[in-house]
């Protein structure tokens, strides 16, 4: 005998959760597409250029999966739970994921400095998940999950100088862009 699903519609704005499922496989599939282009890009440039933008294409993934499954079982309060889960971890992911091609990439004659930078990050998101996993219910999660972002997010001011040096015009812009 199968358990009992328990569904709960009440409160749900369902024509908004489907359109979010919707928008957000939409923003999978494109960037499934995405990261083909930045397969070619890397193809031929070495492992570092291959390996970075491999994490940050399925860092992007990730997060755009999870959404998207997050969404699509809105009524099902078990599934729900998980996926909620699921979508704050994904979102530690592409945060470190973002940086990874960046730091990896571009700031890579300065070993050291990406170095910490990357193990700070990855460190924060590592932390970031089992805040989600372990907290889930805790009032200090939320605190600590805010903390951890902008402290993250925060972190790209301190290789900016450095990369202002090395990114062409479009790269500070895409960087800028991608931070708002």
């Amino acid at each position: 005998q199968l358990p009992e699903v328990e569904v709960d519609t009440h409160g749900n704005l369902v024509f908004q959760e489907v359109m979010n499922s919707v928008t957000h496989g939409l923003g999978l599939a494109l960037a499934v597409v995405g990261t083909v282009f930045l397969a070619i890009r890397a193809h031929g440039r070495g492992r570092v250029h291959v390996w970075a933008t491999a994490i940050y294409a399925s860092s992007l993934c990730t997060l755009f999966l999870s959404s998207t499954l997050f969404h699509s079982f809105f009524a099902i309060q078990s599934a729900y739970r998980i996926f909620n889960v699921l979508d704050m971890c994904a979102i530690y992911i592409l945060i470190a994921g973002s940086y990874t091609p960046f730091l990896c990439i571009g700031l890579r004659q300065q070993t050291v400095w990406s170095m910490w930078m990357l193990i700070f990050l990855w460190c924060c998101c590592a932390f970031g998940i089992a805040t989600e996993a372990f907290l889930r219910n805790h009032q200090l999660k939320r605190r600590l999950a805010i903390g951890l972002c902008l402290a993250m997010g925060w972190a790209a001011v301190l290789p900016l100088p450095d990369l202002l040096g090395v990114l062409e015009w479009r790269g500070v812009l895409f960087l800028v862009l991608g931070g708002l």
